[in-house]
């Protein structure tokens, strides 16, 4: 984007107290989040707590969330994150989306819900300012991680900046939640096992880690284990859907575990049958925008699993020296 060396953003000490993070009214979680974040790290930059209001404000030099800057009317792209700084004042904005949404401000931005059905836009126009301009950086999940350079006073270039990042799709990193005392995992040390509040906590970080890593996405594909459960619906009555197994026999191979059963993918009535339920599920359903048919787990009982009708066995011929 574009950079001025001439003019500078310029706040003293002696402005902390007439500053303000201002927020647009009316403030949806997203903003709300992102002027939380953005007040926080100032503090510890700048040891000083900037006041946040929501709606007009005469400020001088404030920091406005959600709001574009003078001029820019050039259309975000989803997930875009925008900011903007001027001699009077610095803009931080972004495209946003909410899909999901809880009880809490964070649950619009934090957990695996939000990360794949929310775009956090304004969010992360803040950490790009923060890393941009103040040096930030966040090394690892907690408050031990996060390193932010002191200042006494703020100086700034006139600049305006963006950010989208090239991948459409789902950015995360596949972790698993943190194990409190009330479901210990049986193989680790008694030293190693967190109380439930500390696991909790501990959860909490890491979502918050993610996105300041700008996990997310602009859109969501539903992948996963499609026909976990299928069984019950389905087998009675169509039984031909399902795997001729090692047994001979079409349908699970435990049947103590229905939701690891394997299909018979040469039948032309499963790809009918996953069309028509997803027909009926996508007009409602966050996870519609793909249909998911991948295979389910194994149940440990290996190939014999896997369907043996001589039209499976056909699409997979052995290959000379297999």
């Amino acid at each position: 984007m574009t950079t001025t060396s001439q003019a500078q953003f310029q706040l003293g000490a002696q402005d902390y107290d007439s500053s303000a993070i201002v927020i647009a009214a009316p403030a949806h979680d997203i903003q709300r989040f992102a002027a939380a974040e953005l007040q926080g790290h100032l503090t510890r930059v700048t040891g000083h707590t900037i006041q946040i209001l929501v709606g007009e404000s005469s400020c001088a030099r404030c920091f406005h969330i959600g709001m574009p800057a003078p001029g820019d009317d050039t259309p975000l792209a989803p997930e875009e994150a925008r900011y903007a700084i001027t001699p009077q004042a610095i803009y931080l904005y972004g495209s946003d989306r909410i899909r999901v949404s809880g009880d809490k401000p964070a649950r619009s931005i934090l957990g695996s819900g939000a990360m794949q059905h929310n775009q956090v836009g304004t969010l992360f126009a803040v950490y790009l300012f923060l890393e941009e301009q103040l040096g930030v950086r966040w090394l690892e999940p907690g408050e031990a991680g996060i390193v932010a350079p002191p200042r006494s006073e703020l100086r700034f270039p006139i600049t305006t900046q963006s950010w989208q990042s090239p991948f459409t799709y789902q950015r995360n990193l596949r972790s698993y939640a943190w194990r409190g005392a009330d479901e210990p995992a049986v193989y680790l040390p008694d030293a190693f096992v967190l109380s439930t509040d500390e696991a909790l906590s501990r959860r909490a970080e890491l979502d918050l880690w993610l996105r300041r890593m700008r996990m997310g996405a602009r859109d969501h594909l539903n992948f996963g284990h499609a026909f976990h459960d299928w069984w019950e619906p389905h087998g009675e009555e169509h039984p031909e859907y399902f795997a001729l197994n090692g047994n001979g026999v079409r349908g699970p191979l435990s049947r103590d575990r229905p939701d690891r059963v394997k299909m018979c993918v040469s039948q032309p009535g499963v790809v009918k049958q996953a069309l028509d339920d997803w027909s009926v599920e996508r007009e409602a359903s966050l996870w519609s925008p793909a249909l998911g048919v991948g295979v389910n787990d194994g149940g440990g009982g290996g190939s014999a699993e896997y369907c043996h009708c001589d039209a499976c066995l056909a699409l997979d011929v052995p290959k000379e020296g297999e």
